[in-house]
């Protein structure tokens, strides 16, 4: 576990090279110098007030008894924005999200100082995340559920590394995607007056697989939401596969 000593915010007389994101400090900034200890070793850990504001503002900290360094905080910010803000039109990461290291952390502050993302993406379910789990779903994910469903944080861990008991928990656009990208398999959601229902396609082709059959839960046989049509569209694809 490490120790914090002291943190300070002094402003810099020299250049130096934030831990955090990896570019520099400049003359004249403020910025935090945290010394501390771990396993008997005294260190300096020097940042921008805006990474390790950033870091607490996305729970960076979280079971992190050795600290976080600097790859573990890209990564997440990484995740930040690509879960927040890919663009499936250009298969990539929007446009104006394209930035240095260090001007995408003051955009995503930005974002979470004005309320961050009002639309959230849908989870899976427990009985999903298992599936995956079983088909070779290996993707970094923060979040994990256990067999008990309780929903934990972690460090971006994937499949291979989680206990038996616990299992990868993404959300529904990451899954739809890995099935596309993967298994070349297309999960499209139509809606009609009733509410929603889903086909199964090959994605290279848009060779029919499987769809609904009109077996959804509500009185005209398809689903009240686009989530859980498209929660039932994945575990449907899922089962397909050998």
């Amino acid at each position: 576990m490490i120790e914090v000593l002291r943190n300070k915010t002094p402003v810099a007389r020299k250049e130096h090279r934030c831990e955090f994101c990896g570019e520099v400090i400049h003359v004249g900034e403020k910025y935090n110098r945290q010394s501390n200890v771990y396993d008997g070793r005294i260190y300096d850990w020097v940042s921008h007030c805006v990474c390790s504001k950033l870091a607490y503002e996305l729970d960076m900290f979280d079971d992190c008894d050795e600290g976080l360094d600097g790859d573990g905080f890209v990564d997440r910010l990484n995740q930040y924005v690509y879960d927040n803000h890919y663009d499936d039109k250009i298969d990539d990461i929007a446009k104006d999200w394209q930035l240095p290291r260090y001007e995408l952390v003051k955009k995503v502050l930005d974002e979470l100082k004005k309320g961050g993302i009002t639309m959230t993406e849908e989870l899976v379910t427990l009985e999903i995340a298992k599936l995956l789990k079983e088909k070779g779903f290996n993707e970094y994910c923060e979040n994990v559920i256990d067999d008990n469903g309780v929903l934990r944080k972690t460090l971006y861990r994937t499949n291979n590394y989680l206990p038996k008991v616990c299992y990868s928990r993404p959300t529904q656009t990451i899954v739809a995607k890995w099935l596309r990208e993967t298994k070349n398999v297309h999960i499209c959601i139509y809606n009609n007056a009733c509410g929603y229902g889903y086909e199964i396609s090959k994605a290279d082709n848009g060779t029919h697989i499987s769809n609904d059959l009109k077996d959804g839960p509500n009185n005209g046989g398809v689903w009240d939401t686009y989530e859980e049509a498209l929660e039932a569209g994945i575990k449907e694809a899922l089962s397909l596969l050998s």
